[in-house]
């Protein structure tokens, strides 16, 4: 509940901040843009705790978006005398439609224990090396010399193997 009571306030601060941003002419208005500036950081900032918090990030992210959409095309037609036409209510409609079936695919987990929150570094460390594909449609020249020299013999050295003329 914590998550998305999180959801609800980034998504007022960016519904705020997009409408501010539209008030600030172009960013022209220093006031209102550092408003703006401050209202869009208040609103990753919920998101991220609310994420934090457990939130799944494809419903996070799609009821943040979607949500503020919807809230924007109707401050649009209310306060700066945008037309709404029968496509806009379609499309606002079938965002609602994605967002819902989104949280309702969502699993739901609860913790029964108490232990202490897992060492990242692993994770990270994971995460942050660059990984090999198993399978190259072109052979990489730098594995294929350190295949050569791994296998050349010595200047020098005689070989056991029979050549033929």
């Amino acid at each position: 509940m914590t998550g998305w009571l999180l959801l609800a306030a980034a998504i007022t601060a960016e519904v705020l901040a997009t409408t501010t941003l539209t008030l600030s002419d172009g960013l022209t208005r220093h006031a209102l843009t550092a408003v703006t500036v401050a209202l869009y950081g208040l609103s990753y900032a919920c998101l991220a705790k609310a994420l934090k918090a457990g939130m799944e990030i494809g419903v996070a992210y799609a009821a943040w978006s979607g949500i503020g959409t919807t809230a924007l095309a109707v401050i649009g037609v209310m306060l700066f005398g945008e037309t709404l036409t029968l496509r806009k209510i379609s499309a606002i409609a079938l965002i609602i439609g994605g967002v819902t079936l989104l949280h309702l695919t969502t699993t739901t987990t609860t913790t029964t224990t108490t232990a202490p929150p897992a060492d990242n570094a692993a994770v990270v460390h994971r995460l942050s090396t660059p990984r090999r594909p198993l399978v190259s449609a072109t052979p990489n020249p730098v594995d294929a010399a350190q295949a050569n020299a791994a296998t050349a013999q010595p200047a020098g050295a005689i070989s056991s193997a029979r050549t033929r003329p």
